[in-house]
């Protein structure tokens, strides 16, 4: 077999030539990249960089969240019927949904919304028909046998007794009638006796039949005296107990009756709850439930399915009256607080911007999920200003919550600065050099970063200033404290910002930027000497804490009679402190002054130290 030819192609030994070329280019753009943006020179050799100038304008700081729209006064229609155990009509305690109005549905009071399984109290309530009658019965018997009683008292006091006391009367009358003719049969056999006419024998029968008469009247006045004196007491208290028995077993039998038809009452009342009605107009939402865990349904409002007792089936929005729930990342939940001023941008109304208003904030978090990385979210509920028509509950909503806004401030990109120990620090442009200056920083919305000062407007300020060597010529500082870095996270901006110049006013170097080697690096010394004296360790947070010393109801704020009571230094301190007008001084106040205090403690310190017998900073700063 014949096999087929196999061309050979020549090495071009261009190519080679090409690549080599190629690699070394590669090579020599790299170090020109290396020398432009790790250039060590200034003037004419300084590396040509990106810069950005400080601008003056509006600023505003957001905290972005999603929400949900809800009515911000929801008729919630619950479950009222209460759990009966199982048995016909309930499901593990619960009632049955039997029938349920369609969701969305606009209904006008009075509409049935849902209708639930009666028929377990249905047969409850033929069961408790039977025993109030039974009970019914009881009662008449109470009464009747109450009734004879209070007869039987009449009707001895009446009768029997009276009855009783004729009949010893009646005795009585024939014993004084026996005794009166024994008594003159006795006088006259006495006279014949002193005739002769009668013998002792006969004289002294008589007297015996005068006694005899005499023993029956007494005995007859003592039973008189008898029924009249106890008889008669002991029979009525017979006949009273009898009739007290009767009564109090009236009264039970009239209470026992009393909660059978309650009960009944209450089955009656059970049995109309289960036909649920619109109280007011509105449309038909359900109250679904979802388990936050899973993140699957955990209860969906249909026919069949079974609610428990207080739980919600349906609620009424007021479309007049809505609202934003949203949940706050607790990074940012220090930052928000009623009050403020809200953009709303719905998902279905894109082309339209809502204004609102946060209403409340939740003290403790959300429930979280498996999903939820143990981050907690705190609930935040925003009012909708004037809601749009087509504004509708459970829609998605961006919430964009304004924390500071302001119409004239001077501002820098973030990417500008760079922070050192506590510290900001910028590389301004000034010609053909360039100058690295601390400034004192506001709040920032992660684009720009506002300044509070040792900028101007228009200057030049280098961008990402640490790529550029020897350019960023930060100075050697205290690390800040894990105090003072607490303080900063969990302030709000305008607290920040006081912290920040306080922390400033009391570390910054002397002649940082301004000044020759020689002289920043003299100032440095100095500083060195003086560490630990005055106000160095001190924050506001810690000169707030001793102004609250005063604070004698511990409402967080000094009154005006807690403001006199300071002394005349801290007095002095917090002056001018009551920007608001109120004649309290709450802790923001009080943060802004102590910051303004310490600076002016600074101030006086390095003006000491720099006049003669300058060693009495201590005693200057360290008097908080």
């Amino acid at each position: 077999m014949k096999r087929p030819s196999m061309r050979r192609y020549p090495v071009r030994s261009g190519n080679t030539v090409m690549l080599a070329l190629a690699a070394l280019a590669v090579v020599a753009v790299a170090g020109l990249l290396g020398w432009w943006f790790l250039g060590r020179g200034s003037g004419k050799d300084a590396p040509r960089v990106l810069v950005n100038r400080v601008s003056r304008g509006p600023y505003d700081y957001v905290v972005i969240e999603q929400g949900e729209v809800e009515s911000a006064s929801n008729i919630e229609l619950k479950c009222e019927v209460r759990s009966r155990g199982g048995g016909s009509g309930s499901s593990g305690g619960g009632v049955t949904i039997i029938e349920v109005i369609p969701e969305g549905t606009q209904v006008q009071a009075g509409d049935v919304l849902v209708k639930l399984d009666s028929s377990a109290l249905e047969q409850e309530r033929v069961t408790q028909s039977i025993k109030v009658n039974g009970q019914r019965s009881l009662v008449v018997q109470a009464e009747n046998t109450f009734d004879a009683a209070e007869i039987a008292l009449i009707e001895y006091l009446e009768g029997t007794f009276k009855q009783e006391e004729k009949l010893i009367l009646s005795e009585m009358f024939v014993g004084e009638q026996a005794l009166r003719s024994t008594q003159l049969a006795l006088n006259s056999a006495q006279r014949l006796a002193a005739k002769n006419l009668v013998t002792g024998l006969q004289l002294e029968g008589e007297q015996l039949a005068v006694d005899n008469a005499r023993n029956t009247l007494d005995i007859a006045q003592s039973k008189l005296h008898v029924l009249r004196t106890y008889t008669k007491l002991k029979n009525q208290k017979v006949f009273e107990s009898a009739i007290a028995t009767a009564e109090a077993q009236v009264a039970n039998e009239n209470s026992s009756l009393k909660l059978e038809e309650d009960k009944l009452a209450e089955i009656d009342e059970q049995i109309g709850k289960c036909t649920i009605r619109a109280p007011s107009p509105g449309q038909v939402v359900y109250a679904n439930e979802f388990d936050s865990w899973r993140g699957d349904s955990e209860f969906v409002v249909t026919a069949g399915a079974a609610v428990r007792e207080r739980q919600t089936i349906i609620r009424l929005p007021n479309s007049a009256e809505m609202q934003i729930k949203a949940t706050v990342n607790e990074a940012r939940i220090t930052l928000v607080r009623p009050g403020l001023p809200v953009s709303i941008r719905v998902d279905a109304l894109k082309d339209q911007m809502i204004q609102g208003e946060v209403i409340k904030v939740n003290q403790y978090a959300e429930p979280g999920g498996y999903s939820s990385g143990n981050i907690k979210k705190y609930a935040t509920f925003v009012r909708i200003l004037n809601p749009p028509p087509g504004l509708r509950s459970g829609m998605n909503a961006e919430v964009r919550i304004h924390v500071e806004r302001k119409s004239d401030a001077l501002q820098i990109p973030v990417q500008a600065v760079a922070e050192h120990k506590g510290h900001y620090f910028t590389v301004v442009q000034k010609g053909e050099t360039y100058e690295t200056r601390e400034v004192q920083v506001g709040s920032s919305n992660d684009k720009v970063m506002t300044i509070e000062g040792g900028l101007t407007e228009n200057e030049l300020v280098v961008m990402n200033p640490r790529g550029f060597g020897k350019l960023l010529d930060l100075p050697d500082l205290e690390d800040a404290t894990p105090v003072q870095v607490a303080e900063i996270e969990r302030s709000t901006p305008g607290e920040a910002m006081a912290i920040r110049a306080s922390l400033a006013a009391a570390q910054a170097p002397q002649g940082l930027g301004s000044g020759s080697p020689g002289e920043a690096g003299g100032s440095r010394g100095e500083r060195g000497k003086g560490k630990g004296r005055g106000n160095g360790n001190m924050t506001p947070t810690m000169l707030v804490a001793r102004y609250l010393e005063s604070d004698a109801d511990k409402d967080g704020k000094l009154s005006k009679d807690e403001i006199a009571s300071l002394d005349d230094r801290r007095k002095q301190g917090v002056a001018d402190a009551d920007t608001n007008k109120d004649t309290f001084l709450d802790r923001a106040e009080l943060t802004v002054a102590a910051g303004a205090q310490m600076q002016r403690m600074r101030e006086q310190r390095v003006g000491q130290a720099g006049a003669p017998g300058g060693g009495s900073a201590q005693a200057a700063g360290g008097g908080e």
